[in-house]
């Protein structure tokens, strides 16, 4: 008997991040499909992450010039915009209209 193949939403997708938070999404993510690339300050904990989750890691200066595929998802978990900071924001302004 063949079981059917079901083809997840997050299959191919991108997360970004490498903090508590950020761990655990990449973690439920790549098991769900995902493609991982992290970016975060913390270049060494990034790489560390991403080999965990066979992703990948590019610097947080870098996050400007970044070209997602379309339908990708990026994920901020950061506490950058979070109150009392809520006009701060973790990623560039060019990214914002894409995802």
């Amino acid at each position: 008997m063949v079981k059917h193949l079901q083809v997840h939403p997050l299959d191919g997708r991108l997360f970004v991040r490498a903090g508590g938070a950020g761990k655990a999404l990449a973690f439920g993510a790549k098991t769900r499909g995902a493609r991982i690339v992290i970016f975060d300050i913390d270049f060494d904990k990034s790489r560390s992450l991403a080999c965990a989750v066979f992703g990948e890691v590019q610097s947080y200066k870098n996050l400007v010039n970044f070209q997602p595929v379309k339908g990708a998802i990026l994920a901020n978990a950061t506490p950058i915009g979070m109150h009392p900071d809520t006009d701060r924001i973790p990623v560039a302004e060019v990214l914002q209209s894409i995802f």
